[in-house]
């Protein structure tokens, strides 16, 4: 037994000696480390509450007010509106034209003459279209009841 032990000590310093314990023509060594990574994944919930609050204005458009709008590309040579209870001519030469004003008798009109080119003329109460009508010439007219 004991000579066992002894050629155990004789061979571990052989194998020292000859894997560079000391000596400069040592083996190169290769260290290789794996890590192991694992993961969890947990599901989770979000709730949102979403809270809408939606504010309505009215607002209310005076009985007569109205607006006369000309649009297109064509040319105007003049144009005749009803403002209040009389009548205003204007020399528009093209649209886009607008006018604000107040009419009294319950009815809008505007009268154009359209040289060429489509125009279209508009009536609005409000937010509220009361009447349109397009002219590619001539004589070009709307008239609407105002609401109450």
């Amino acid at each position: 037994m004991i000579a066992a032990l002894v050629l155990i000590v004789v061979v571990a310093v052989l194998v020292v000696r000859s894997t560079g314990g000391g000596d400069s023509t040592a083996s190169p060594t290769t260290t290789s480390t794996v890590s192991a990574t694992s993961s969890t994944t947990t599901p989770t919930t979000t709730a949102t509450t979403e809270t809408t609050t939606e504010e309505t204005t009215t607002s209310r458009v005076p009985a007569g007010a109205v607006v006369y709008q000309l649009t297109g590309s064509g040319d105007v040579a003049g144009v005749r509106y009803r403002k209040g209870s009389e009548f205003v001519i204007d020399p528009v030469t093209a649209a886009p034209w607008s006018m604000t004003t107040t009419v009294t008798g319950g009815s809008a009109e505007l009268t154009a003459i359209v040289v060429r080119g489509p125009v279209t003329c508009t009536i609005m109460h409000g937010r509220e279209q009361l009447t349109s009508t397009t002219s590619n010439g001539g004589l070009l007219r709307c008239v609407a009841d105002l609401p109450n």
